[in-house]
Parts: C-alpha cells; structure tokens; sequence
C-alpha cells in the first residue's frame, strides 16, 4: 500500500504599500509612448507602399505624442505601471535567492499609469540609428524630464517575498534596469538614462 504525503500549502500574507522612487543624480527619464505619427510610419513601411514623396515630420506634435498624459487640467504626465514592474523583474538577474517566476508572481503594481513629478517635461531631439541595410539615421523627438520622481503602489505576498528583499530589488532595478529610453536595461540602445533608486523605505498600509 503507498503511502500518502501530506501538502502543506500555506495562506497568502497580502500586504500593500507604496513607495518612491527618484532619479539618480544626472540621469533623466526618457518617454516614448508609441504615438499615432509612429504607428503610420510603421504601417506605411510593412504594408509596402510605393516610394512616395517623405511627410514632412512636425517635432512638436512627435514629442507631445512620445507622453503619456493622465490629465489635461492640470496637465499631469504619467509613466506605465508595466515598465516598472517590467524593471523589478529584470533585477532577479543580478539578485542571489530570488528568480524570475516569484518576483512576477509575488509582487505586482497596481493600476496603468503613475505621476511623475519633476522638472518637464522638456521636448529632446536625438539622431538614432535604424535597423536594416545600411543603418540610416532618423530623428527622435521626444518628452524628458530631469529631477524627477514617481510613487509607486506595490502589492505582495509577504509570505513569498519580504520587505527587504523589495527595498534591494528596487535599488538593484534602478541601478541595472532603469525606465524609459535609452536605460541600461535596454536589449537595443543601453544607456545611462532613466536610473533610480529608492527614497526612503516601503510605506506599508494596513494588510489587505
């Protein structure tokens, strides 16, 4: 007769709270929202059309299109709640004890967009860069803001993953990962944008 094995499966410790996370010195956050002027070149070159005379490019209306905006009055610019759980993910590479799978499954952020506060958003013009025969360059005009910081909801299983371990994501996140363009994270175009770190700790609220 087989014997039988007993599981144990534990309840879940839900806790929330909030933190805030902000720019390290010199390093600027960098949006691209994918905008209707982007999404028309794209269409325009998969459907391949016939070479046709070049729209001439309006780089107010690109950079206004590269923001995420949560309100018009007042205006309040936003930033995805998906890119920063996307960062905190990606820090498990550079973390002992922690994999992939808990963090996603573990720790998530409420909500679609969240408030950055800070100095812009400024409009930046950059040379890139394209993929394909030759690498022709092309213009970017896009929002960018300096000094700036974002609150963050977090919801967890504290049962899966402490607060400490959150707190050193997050800084590892910040330091390796980053947010927006031109981050040290990106798989394409890394660079020394969109770097944070936590200010101060985790606000913990009453457990949910």
């Amino acid at each position: 007769m087989a014997k039988s094995t007993k599981v144990s499966i534990e309840p879940i410790e839900t806790a929330t709270g909030t933190v805030t996370i902000r720019a390290i010195k010199g390093s600027s956050l960098i949006c691209h929202r994918f905008g209707e002027s982007a999404k028309k070149r794209m269409e325009d070159k998969q459907s391949k059309k016939g070479r046709q005379a070049r729209e001439v490019r309006d780089p107010e209306k690109e950079f206004k299109e590269s923001l995420y905006i949560i309100s018009e009055n007042p205006k309040k610019y936003g930033f995805p709640t998906a890119g920063i759980k996307k960062a905190i993910v990606q820090a498990h590479s550079f973390s002992e004890g922690v994999t992939k799978i808990l963090i996603k499954g573990a720790l998530h952020v409420p909500g679609d967009l969240l408030e950055i506060k800070g100095d812009g958003p400024h409009q930046r013009t950059d040379i890139v860069r394209l993929s394909g025969r030759g690498r022709p360059a092309d213009f970017r005009y896009r929002g960018e803001f300096f000094n700036w910081e974002i609150t963050v909801p977090i919801i967890y299983n504290a049962r899966a993953i402490s607060a400490e371990q959150i707190v050193n994501l997050i800084n590892i996140a910040g330091f390796h990962v980053g947010i927006g363009d031109w981050r040290p994270g990106s798989p394409d175009s890394p660079g020394p944008h969109g770097m944070f770190m936590l200010k101060g700790g985790i606000a913990d609220d009453e457990e949910a």
